[in-house]
């Protein structure tokens, strides 16, 4: 099932804040509206997101995002839908609360939706935000030309709430409290302080239509064969001349996509730089109908790939006891977490072979920046090719008895090269020549999956100790 994310990278946003949110509203009718709930149709618990970030010219952003399963085109697709609070936001001081059903501000309902979500700590706090809007904000999504068709009665719901979400002026925050959160809040506080003039709702949305994103239309939503909801004249802000939002024509309900492009995760290898993930979008609000054979590979996979999560953090706790607040591996732990909520299998299989060689490369966490200087990148690089090569065979084979101890020595021999300032490769050359050999003898079945790919396996004859850093990307310490 491809995903259709709203391309952010090309606005250069900073992220301040990205956390887990529950949103509560009433409704223009008088009903009470939530996302971020645990759902009643199928008690699966959509993840709602809220980001907080500024552009190049230091203007704040803010938006809540979710994901939905939906067709489009005749095929399954999981598409991100993305509410813009306007820019005069006014962040009012969080409070930290400690929930009470006895009390007059909390339900025994409120107090269970909250626990539900995994809102509240184990002390039964939550840090509320009471948020006020003056002007209106906006919701897109990527863009399509296609008419989307929602599957379940949870998608029907959820979509129905981000628009009422989207026109709501007075709705609650509820965040769970950690220290993350709370120094994200209070950078947000400052800037939206020290902002000068609030970029204009027009021109805001011109930034995301620029890149790829459109308003959302609420026409295209289809459940049961009907439109979702009754046309009305266009309320939308106007845009300049140069930059009108694009209409497209109407289309048949079996209309096939015409624009949309699956997303794209870069070799991290080969285009290191390039690679963006949005860590925090991760959820969809429901299974699919159970007849449908997307869904149940969609749930096999993650399967799949939650096993291999825990077969390697159960690997890597051999190296370090706490291996969750290894500085060099925080963000792509995240990112195979995502992976696994979004069956990303491609991305994973990348990304953990990253993290199994820093980890050999530093495991004890050091913080020495000498480590990290770029000269030292291709090291690094070709410990993760290799274990990538024998993971498509052997799933964890760096963490196997028979392999371990020959990784460790590795990491070891690498860490010695890197610190050592003009000392050649040639024990890091032999050593990975051990392990490489090791592997070839040890395992079998290399040719079960495919051809080998050999570029893995021989040992460069073209490149020297340096291996043309001059031309790498640099890199920080979080760098793949």
């Amino acid at each position: 099932m491809s995903h259709l994310l709203i391309p952010i990278g090309p606005l250069k946003l900073t992220t301040i804040l990205r956390e887990k949110v529950f949103v509560k509203w009433v409704s223009p009718d008088g009903t009470a509206s939530t996302l971020g709930s645990r759902l009643s149709q199928n008690g699966q618990c959509p993840e709602l997101l809220m980001t907080a970030s500024y552009d190049t010219e230091n203007y704040i952003h803010v938006d809540f995002s979710l994901m939905l399963a939906v067709k489009m085109g005749g095929k399954f697709k999981r598409i991100e839908i993305m509410f813009v609070a306007p820019p005069n936001l006014n962040f009012p001081d969080d409070d930290t609360v400690q929930l009470n059903a006895n009390s007059n501000n909390y339900s025994a309902l409120d107090v269970a939706a909250l626990h539900d979500a995994g809102i509240s700590d184990e002390r039964d706090h939550v840090i509320h935000i009471p948020l006020r809007l003056t002007t209106e904000g906006f919701v897109i999504m990527k863009k399509t030309n296609s008419v989307i068709r929602l599957q379940t009665v949870t998608s029907k719901q959820l979509i129905l709430n981000m628009k009422s979400l989207s026109n709501a002026s007075v709705f609650d925050i509820y965040i769970r409290p950690s220290d993350h959160a709370r120094e994200g809040l209070k950078e947000l506080r400052m800037r939206l302080g020290s902002t000068g003039s609030a970029t204009p709702r027009s021109s805001r949305a011109e930034m995301y239509v620029q890149h790829g994103s459109m308003l959302v239309e609420w026409d295209r939503f289809m459940f049961k064969d009907s439109q979702l909801f009754s046309q009305h004249p266009s309320t939308q802000t106007q845009l300049s001349p140069e930059m009108s939002l694009p209409h497209a024509s109407p289309v048949a309900l079996d209309d096939v996509e015409l624009s949309d492009t699956d997303v794209d995760f870069h070799d991290f290898d080969h285009n290191l730089s390039s690679v963006e993930m949005d860590v925090g979008i991760c959820s969809d609000e429901g299974a699919l109908p159970n007849e449908q054979s997307p869904d149940l590979d969609l749930q096999i996979n993650q399967e799949t790939l939650q096993a291999k999560l825990s077969n390697w953090v159960n690997g890597a706790l051999k190296l370090h006891p706490d291996v969750f607040q290894h500085r060099s591996l925080i963000d792509k732990l995240a990112i195979l977490g995502d992976c696994v909520r979004r069956s990303n299998s491609r991305t994973f299989d990348h990304t953990i072979s990253w993290c199994s060689a820093l980890l050999f490369y530093d495991p004890s966490d050091s913080g020495d920046d000498q480590l990290w200087e770029d000269r030292n990148r291709w090291v690094i690089t070709r410990i993760a090719r290799m274990i990538s090569w024998i993971n498509k065979y052997h799933v964890g084979a760096e963490f196997s008895s028979v392999m371990f101890s020959h990784f460790v020595k590795l990491g070891r021999v690498a860490r010695t090269f890197a610190l050592s300032t003009g000392s050649d490769d040639t024990e890091f050359r032999l050593q990975r020549s051990v392990c490489i050999s090791r592997i070839l003898t040890e395992f079998d079945g290399l040719r079960g999956s495919g051809r080998i790919d050999w570029e893995f396996v021989a040992v460069s004859r073209k490149r020297n100790a340096v291996e043309d850093c001059g031309s790498t990307p640099k890199r920080g310490r979080n760098t793949m």
